[in-house]
């Protein structure tokens, strides 16, 4: 179950994230992105998408279901490791 949830909430999280910076966009709120900026969006969207898996990471671990949170952890750790993989040439 946790490699389940581990898995499909950074999904979920990054349609959300990317929703919502596109609504910005079109209300105005926030200035489209350029060329330049177009691969610090997509950095960040991705990072908050991995960091929605938070959220049940916490509800699991106030619920002591200590196998469930292994779960959860190891698909963010592949994510994790692919974000540093694909952005290495960026942050290094």
């Amino acid at each position: 179950m946790g490699l389940l949830i581990g898995a499909v909430v950074p999904i979920i999280g990054f349609i959300v994230v990317d929703g919502v910076f596109s609504l910005l966009e079109i209300s105005g709120l926030m200035a489209e992105a350029t060329s330049s900026g177009l691969d610090r969006r997509e950095r960040t969207t991705t990072l908050l998408a991995i960091c929605c898996n938070l959220i049940p990471f916490q509800y699991v671990k106030k619920r002591r279901w200590d196998k469930i949170m292994k779960g959860i952890m190891f698909p963010t750790f592949i994510y994790v490791g692919g974000w540093l993989f694909k952005y290495k040439d960026i942050l290094f």
